[in-house]
């Protein structure tokens, strides 16, 4: 009797124990079960959002965290759906929150670079920007935010170090060399930013991008064989109706013409205004190539053409210039060169054209003066130099012969 006593009070024991067991493993079978349904919602919400659903994305995520309230992943999300929502504010406290849950999460704290930025605080998304990328250095969005900043507030050198790093990474990036080539293009270093841009296009040979970033970067140093076919790629491949074809095509004619063809510059400035761009610089470029092709009726045409769209383009009055001082006709030159050089004071050429043409009316003192100003505005200026030096060989030449004679 004693022995089945005993054994009922152990069983009166243990049951409490068995009851709460299985309490607790009912309860974590719950939490697996929520676990892996908040798993799979947050993969569904991720997928709308990415196929832009944000609606969507948003009523999911938000479920997710009404099961698992410090769920890091789904508030991330829904942070990432608020900002494409353009709601900020609900987007830092989402960014806020996953920081408490997890104070050097990158993504949080990169977030809300993202959230200051669009309140155009610069200086506070720098330190959201700057933590973010200490925490996960090699992510590229991190640092090309990071570096974009540094650019806003002026402090381009920190900007080139930050990429710099990126660009010895095990993974280079061809966004990296570009936006280095941005900045170095910003401050004139062409020779930089095209090694900038070459690097970026050899990591990436089909970007479009790129391949304008390194074609113009050619173009401004004055690299036209170089430029041109790359300049021609993007034409190939620009739809015929975009602003940017007629751009290229500029651009290619241009080449052409560095490199003295000047046919086929004529022809591509001509295929620009059959395409309905009504842009003077067009019809600057086809006058300049007429210039350099003999056809000064064509190229006053054209001149004309371009003021009647743009009344003070420099450029046009200059081409009547040239074409009236060619053709012997110099009180016009010089009128249009006067308009030049009024409109345009720090212009050398302007005052050299000026000057020439006063040394073709006979008034050597005043072309002397005039090319003496050029080399004021730029002492290298050789076309000046050349011009002065051999006025004062006309000078001597004059004096020499006037001492004979006597």
């Amino acid at each position: 009797m004693k022995y089945v006593f005993g054994i009922l009070l152990t069983i009166m024991l243990l049951v409490p124990g068995c009851e709460s067991q299985h309490a607790k493993n009912k309860q974590a079978a719950l939490e697996r079960w929520h676990s892996a349904r908040a798993e799979l919602n947050l993969n569904l919400a991720d997928q709308q959002f990415k196929t832009g659903d944000l609606k969507k994305a948003a009523a999911t995520a938000e479920a997710i965290l009404a099961i698992e309230k410090d769920n890091l992943a789904a508030w991330l999300l829904l942070g990432k759906i608020r900002l494409e929502q353009n709601r900020i504010d609900q987007a830092q406290q989402c960014f806020q929150h996953s920081l408490q849950l997890n104070p050097q999460n990158a993504a949080a704290q990169y977030g809300l670079g993202v959230v200051f930025e669009k309140y155009d605080q610069p200086e506070q998304a720098l330190e959201y920007y700057q933590q973010a990328w200490q925490f996960a250095p090699q992510n590229i969005p991190y640092v090309l935010a990071l570096a974009e900043t540094y650019v806003r507030l002026d402090r381009s050198d920190e900007a080139l170090n930050i990429l710099n790093k990126a660009m010895h990474a095990p993974q280079r990036s061809a966004a990296v060399y570009l936006l280095a080539g941005a900045i170095y293009s910003s401050h004139n270093a062409y020779d930089k930013a095209t090694e900038m841009y070459n690097h970026a296009y050899r990591l990436s040979p089909g970007d479009e991008q790129i391949t304008e970033a390194l074609a113009f970067s050619y173009y401004r140093q004055g690299q036209a064989v170089q430029a041109l076919p790359l300049l021609q790629e993007l034409s190939r491949n620009a739809d015929p109706q975009s602003q940017s074809r007629w751009v290229y095509e500029l651009a290619i004619g241009d080449c052409q013409l560095q490199l003295g063809r000047y046919h086929e510059a004529q022809r591509c400035f001509e295929q620009i205004t059959q395409q309905n761009v009504v842009k003077p610089a067009v019809w600057v470029r086809l006058a300049q190539t007429a210039l350099l092709r003999q056809d000064f009726s064509r190229a006053e045409t054209c001149a004309q053409r371009a003021l009647g769209l743009e009344p003070d383009n420099i450029d046009a009055i200059a081409v009547l210039g040239h074409a009236a001082f060619k053709q012997g006709r110099y009180e016009p030159a010089r009128k249009y060169f006067e308009q030049v050089v009024r409109r345009n004071p720090q212009d050398p050429l302007g005052y050299c054209m000026l000057g020439q043409t006063y040394a073709a009316m006979g008034q050597t003192d005043l072309a002397g003066k005039y090319y003496r100003h050029a080399l004021t505005l730029n002492p290298q200026d050789t076309l000046a130099a050349s011009l002065l030096k051999k006025l004062d060989a006309v000078h001597i030449g004059m004096t020499t012969n006037n001492h004979s004679t006597m």
